[in-house]
């Protein structure tokens, strides 16, 4: 009698621009955050997310590729220009385009064959940059995707769950 054992990972499948968040996988309080077009990898100092909040993105599938949105601005990467930054998209320049790949670490994230990892810290603006390095397989490059549930405001301007009003006229309570 052969007994076959299945191990299985389990995997969160989250639609296209879904609203996500990208932080580190080993210190997962660490997201990635865009203001002004400034990119940072910031601690997260709120658990309740808005849509204006900075670390929120959208992924756009563009010909196998993604384009990665915070509210307006894309991630970016000149080809010769480790540094990531925020600008408008183009869809003619392919410094707007990354591939994720997933590994048994978490997601990498390439432009041009190089990764996304951490970078320096800057004191004033109190985050590490993002930059793109040769992958060498260390904890900074590997990324979690995840899912972001969004508070939304009420109508009494108070913080409420997400909720479908649809209008029936044969219904009338009393």
């Amino acid at each position: 009698m052969i007994i076959f054992i299945l191990l299985a990972k389990i995997f969160t499948i989250i639609p296209l621009q879904e609203n996500i968040a990208i932080s580190l996988v080993d210190f997962p309080e660490w997201e990635i955050n865009m203001d002004n077009g400034i990119v940072l990898i910031k601690k997260v100092l709120q658990s309740a997310k808005s849509f204006e909040y900075p670390s929120i993105a959208r992924i756009y599938s563009i010909a196998k590729e993604y384009q990665i949105d915070f509210n307006g601005y894309s991630l970016y990467r000149a080809e010769h220009d480790d540094e990531v930054v925020g600008k408008f998209f183009d869809m003619g320049d392919k410094g707007f385009y990354f591939q994720i790949f997933a590994t048994e670490n978490g997601q990498i994230i390439k432009s041009n064959e190089k990764c996304l990892s951490k970078g320096k810290w800057n004191d004033n603006l109190k985050g590490y940059h993002v930059i793109a390095e040769d992958c060498n397989n260390n904890t900074w490059e590997h990324w979690e995707i995840k899912r972001v549930p969004l508070i939304v405001k009420d109508n009494d301007e108070k913080n409420a769950a997400i909720f479908v009003y649809e209008r029936d006229f044969r219904f009338m309570p009393n």
